[in-house]
């Protein structure tokens, strides 16, 4: 039996926010991706929705969670106001990919960050944004076990 992140009912809602998240600071308030990456990572947010805190996992939006990581981070307020967007961009599946990954593999993000950076994600997009998610994990968990070598009391970095 697979023990996962949190609980299945999550799952949607924590795709959808961080699909929305990563989406807004790309695209509407032009952060880089990598850029929002790192801010993401070092974030309290990433821990809270790794361990499935419901206000995180499904009591805020993608734009709420851009606004709070920014402020965390960088100490400013984002001034730029949201746009209703219903299209799905790459940036929206990286985030909604990654947050999928984490929850099916109990993964941190930056254990995930670490193997896979935005670049990687993006390029990985035009393959994968119709296929299955189970693709994407396959991918993923091969490229993580590369990376780390897994023992019966960590995890240890490979290269």
């Amino acid at each position: 039996m697979m023990i996962h992140a949190y609980q299945e009912i999550y799952v949607n809602n924590a795709q959808t926010m961080l699909g929305d998240a990563f989406d807004y600071a790309i695209n509407t308030c032009h952060i880089s991706g990598d850029d929002f990456v790192k801010m993401f990572v070092v974030s309290s947010f990433s821990e809270r929705i790794e361990n499935g805190e419901p206000a995180c996992v499904a009591g805020k939006s993608g734009i709420e969670l851009v606004h709070e990581i920014v402020f965390e981070t960088m100490q400013k307020e984002l001034n730029i106001e949201s746009e209703v967007n219903y299209s799905r961009s790459c940036e929206y599946w990286i985030g909604w990919a990654v947050a999928y990954y984490q929850w099916y593999s109990d993964r941190s993000f930056k254990e995930i960050f670490n193997v896979l950076s935005f670049e990687d994600l993006k390029r990985m997009y035009y393959t994968l944004h119709e296929a299955d998610i189970s693709k994407f994990v396959d991918i993923v968990d091969s490229k993580m076990k590369e990376y780390y070598v897994e023992t019966n009391l960590k995890r240890i970095r490979t290269t």
